[in-house]
């Protein structure tokens, strides 16, 4: 009866054990797959940042208007800066990586097709010019700030380095504020008199 109580105490130790473990491993297993998940979306961020920053290529371009090419000029700067502050994030925490994006080939597929849709419409004989031109351009970067600014305010939410947080809250702060720009300039420009786009969040930060 006695070895019976000391068996079974025993089991009950290692059941114990193992649960514990189990527990432990499940922890760490979610543990990198938070990361993992935050690497995919630093990469996603990082890729869309280093694109703004070649908006500088179309400065040689004479625009419509002064404040067209001022805004260009400001995106195109904050997307350099941006790319470099990234960058030093990296080198600072090996654990953080933008070499994988976690999409998927035909996403990676669409993307290209509209990278490629994209130059056609900026080429300088074929391609969009004049009044044409800077509306589409204005278009298509309100929508890359607006999408990229819930990115990073989610991502700013997520990242538990306080350092790296607190860097993507001031990040989010500046893309509200170009985004709010770039909206403002299109309706000031390119839509009816009295136009106003709604600006929902950013322009609490603005």
């Amino acid at each position: 009866m006695r070895l019976s109580c000391v068996a079974l105490s025993v089991g009950m130790a290692l059941a114990l054990a193992c649960g514990a473990a189990g527990a432990a491993d499940d922890k760490a297993r979610d543990a990198r797959d938070a990361q993992r998940e935050l690497n995919y979306e630093y990469a996603k961020l990082y890729k869309t940042v280093s694109g703004l920053r070649l908006l500088d290529e179309l400065l040689l371009i004479k625009f419509e208007s002064d404040e067209t090419e001022a805004l260009v000029k400001q995106i195109a700067d904050f997307g350099s800066r941006a790319k470099a502050e990234l960058e030093d994030l990296r080198k600072a925490d090996p654990s953080l990586s933008f070499d994988e994006t976690g999409r998927t080939e035909l996403g990676h597929e669409a993307s290209k097709r509209q990278k490629k849709d994209r130059l056609k419409s900026y080429a300088p004989v074929t391609g969009a010019s004049g009044a044409d031109f800077e509306r589409m351009l204005l278009l298509s970067e309100a929508g890359v700030l607006s999408q990229l600014r819930f990115k990073v305010d989610v991502m700013a939410d997520a990242d538990k380095n306080p350092a790296r947080s607190k860097y993507l809250r001031k990040m989010h702060k500046e893309i509200n504020q170009l985004y709010v720009r770039t909206a403002q300039l299109l309706d000031k420009r390119y839509f009816r008199e009295g136009a106003k786009t709604p600006l929902g969040s950013a322009v609490e930060d603005d």
